[in-house]
């Protein structure tokens, strides 16, 4: 029982670093969409 406990604790925390990295591809590639797009109007 411990043994599967720990298995599923360890395969969630994968699973959520990998969630954490598709969530901070998503937004860097928002802010680099924004900037490409805001950055004739400021003078960039």
């Amino acid at each position: 029982m411990l043994t599967r406990l720990r298995a599923l604790w360890e395969a969630s925390k994968g699973e959520t670093a990998v969630e954490f990295g598709l969530v901070a591809a998503l937004v860097t590639l928002a802010a680099v969409i924004a900037f490409a797009s805001m950055g004739p109007r400021l003078g960039f």
